[in-house]
């Protein structure tokens, strides 16, 4: 079994801009994600929490908080973690983020793991596309067309 996008953000802390950083999901899905909002959301295939290091500095850490923070002002949601200690960033996960939030809009450099529930694969690729920066994705699906539709029209660097 492939390891969840979960388990694939928190194995580089977010800390490369080859980790997950967002999830774009059907919102007929969304609520297998909102089951997941404790630790184990972040937990290795073992089901074993994470070991999570510091951050490069305190400055950095301090980013990654007013950043998250900055989302849950505009009225996201943390599903789990959100907290600092010194230069440590607890594992995090936010849902229902705005687009136009600084979380959103830049690469956050730190464990934190975006939802969006989407109504369709139309409007998916249009937040992926929405991006200064030529991103990674990964397209899982049971449909060869959206496979193909993803690799011909999704504007991102893997």
């Amino acid at each position: 079994m492939p390891p969840s996008p979960t388990t694939k953000g928190a194995s580089r802390a977010s800390a490369s801009s080859a980790s997950t950083s967002t999830v774009h999901d059907s919102r007929s899905c969304a609520p297998r994600w909102s089951g997941r909002s404790s630790h184990s959301a972040w937990a290795t295939p073992a089901r074993r929490p994470p070991e999570v290091g510091p951050l490069i500095n305190e400055d950095a850490a301090q980013r990654v908080e007013g950043w998250v923070q900055e989302a849950v002002d505009a009225g996201a949601k943390v599903l789990t973690g959100g907290r600092r200690d010194g230069t440590t960033y607890a594992p995090t996960v936010l849902d229902d983020v705005p687009m136009d939030a600084k979380v959103s809009r830049e690469e956050v450099f730190g464990p934190v793991l975006l939802l969006h529930a989407v109504d369709s694969v139309d409007e998916a690729f249009t937040r992926v596309n929405d991006s200064r920066y030529g991103r990674q994705a990964g397209v899982f699906t049971h449909d060869l067309r959206t496979a193909f539709r993803a690799q011909r029209e999704l504007e991102v660097g893997a």
